[in-house]
């Protein structure tokens, strides 16, 4: 080999040598920006879990979903001696909050916003208000949401337009109206909805019919007529609704 030929090898090698160490230091900087994400992501989960448990919460991992249901004995799949060392948080995500009846309030959504895989989470009966649906909307992955019972106004409802993976929404709030209704038609989703108790009209129910994939609709406690309810009946034949007339106090 001539001296050429030895300095183009040379150039070559040297050539190929800064190539891999700069796709090392890259895959290097890569792997380093997903732990950093990752480890913070555990951290959070941690904080929104001490704040559930601080107000007698409850929470579900993944693994312990079985349907529709959750069941707070699962363990997940593997020699149970080996999750017996193992902190279930750095492996998996909680997907259900429950703090119905709790005393949690606006802040604890703020802990709880911090669970991007949360599906499921019900607030029935609990000094949430407006402030605190701030919070809910950040979850994008949320299935399930249950607010009867809590401070909840029109203007809480529109921070849950942008939650288009809602299936089941439950809204049974005094405070409701046919205004709330209207930040709520971009929920194509929805299957089962709950508005009994609101101050929900006729001019309100003419809203519902935009959502065509709905099978369950509860109208007790309202305002709306019979009328009214029955041209909704034409326009979802497959969703069944429920309706009793206002009681006098309303």
């Amino acid at each position: 080999m001539d001296e050429g030929d030895q300095r183009k090898r040379s150039a070559m090698q040297n050539t190929w040598f800064r190539y891999s160490l700069r796709s090392l230091l890259a895959a290097t900087c890569l792997i380093g920006v997903w732990l950093g994400f990752w480890v913070n992501g555990v951290r959070e989960q941690k904080s929104a879990i001490t704040a559930i448990t601080a107000v007698d919460g409850y929470y579900y991992y993944g693994f312990q979903r079985d349907g529709d249901r959750y069941r707070q004995n699962e363990h997940p799949s593997g020699p149970k001696w080996v999750w017996a060392h193992v902190d279930l948080d750095y492996t998996c995500n909680v997907v259900a909050v429950g703090l119905n009846c709790k005393p949690a309030t606006d802040d604890t959504l703020h802990r709880v916003a911090q669970l991007p895989h949360l599906e499921v989470l019900d607030l029935t009966n609990t000094r949430i208000s407006d402030r605190g649906l701030t919070h809910v909307g950040k979850l994008k992955s949320l299935k399930y949401l249950r607010l009867d019972g809590t401070e909840t106004t029109d203007a809480g409802l529109v921070h849950l337009r942008h939650l288009t993976h809602l299936e089941t929404l439950m809204v049974s709030c005094k405070r409701v109206t046919d205004a709330g209704i209207e930040h709520l038609t971009g929920l194509r989703q929805l299957r089962i909805l709950d508005l009994s108790d609101t101050k929900l009209t006729d001019e309100g129910l003419t809203l519902i019919g935009t959502f065509r994939h709905l099978k369950e609709l509860n109208l007790t406690e309202t305002r709306v007529t019979d009328g009214a309810v029955t041209r909704l009946r034409q326009v979802l034949p497959n969703c069944t609704v429920w309706r009793d007339p206002p009681t006098d106090d309303d």
